[in-house]
């Protein structure tokens, strides 16, 4: 028998996306899904983010699950391929890597365009605490969230963790930022309070 329900992206590889829905479904929480042709020919492709409908003959889910309609998105990022942030964690290291503070501001800018809370995150304190507290300084000065990590001691990671679970509860973030920063070792310093199931909230490295 087929079904339909409705439900949110939250990985996408090789053409197969995972979608969580929104109401548990003969016995599913998620349930991967290929999309339509049709989406290939008028040249549209579903992002995490994305708030889709699912069609899937309840017989054997895995196997028939498809992505028959994107529904309307308030936002959409090329890099990364996101769609609907609420929230973009920005992630620079103050050293080992330099950052490369234009890009910041470039990531900053994309994100404010598209209406995306921007949130700062200055990595490696350990290795130049007067240049991180300065960066963090100027960026708190300018009106936004930002705090100091460090992945090696684990300084900053309550806060940063509260102010996850106080600010984005049902919000759709993401983490962004240059090879090296060190965005992995802090992910999973905080990945059990960001699980899809949990309160939605979304990773793209």
């Amino acid at each position: 028998m087929l079904k339909t329900a409705f439900g949110l992206i939250t990985a996408g590889v090789g053409g197969l996306y995972t979608v969580l829905l929104d109401e548990a479904c003969d016995g599913m929480e998620t349930v991967a899904c290929r999309a339509k042709g049709a989406f290939r020919h008028a040249e549209q492709k579903p992002l995490v983010g994305d708030r889709v409908e699912v069609r899937y003959d309840d017989a054997n889910p895995a196997e028939t699950a498809v992505i028959r309609e994107i529904l309307a998105r308030k936002n959409a990022l090329i890099r990364p391929p996101m769609a609907n942030l609420d929230t973009l964690f920005i992630m620079l290291a103050c050293a080992s890597p330099a950052p490369i503070l234009p890009m910041i501001d470039k990531l900053i800018c994309i994100a404010e365009h598209n209406h995306i809370e921007p949130v700062i995150l200055i990595g490696k304190r350990d290795l130049n605490p007067a240049y991180a507290d300065e960066l963090l300084s100027v960026y708190r000065n300018a009106g936004f969230a930002a705090f100091c990590v460090s992945s090696q001691s684990g300084e900053g990671a309550d806060a940063l963790k509260d102010y996850i679970q106080t600010q984005l509860p049902g919000r759709i973030a993401a983490f962004a930022g240059a090879s090296g920063v060190g965005k992995s070792t802090l992910l999973n310093m905080i990945a059990g309070i960001l699980s899809p199931t949990k309160g939605k909230i979304l990773i793209e490295i």
